[in-house]
């Protein structure tokens, strides 16, 4: 996953370990839901992608 504002230039990345594709896309979706997010977030952004692990 990877956030940032639109005021910045700064990017933070993360991840989010699951056991199943099933798993990482349902956290995905909670994820990027703005719903979700608490406080003021007309600002930020947010991409998600689900990457096969080892």
């Amino acid at each position: 996953m990877r956030g940032g504002t639109n005021q910045s230039v700064i990017n933070h990345n993360w991840e989010i370990p699951t056991n199943s594709e099933q798993e990482c896309e349902a956290s995905k979706v909670k994820a990027l839901n703005k719903e979700n997010w608490d406080g003021n977030n007309a600002r930020l952004w947010m991409t998600a992608i689900c990457l096969k692990g080892k």
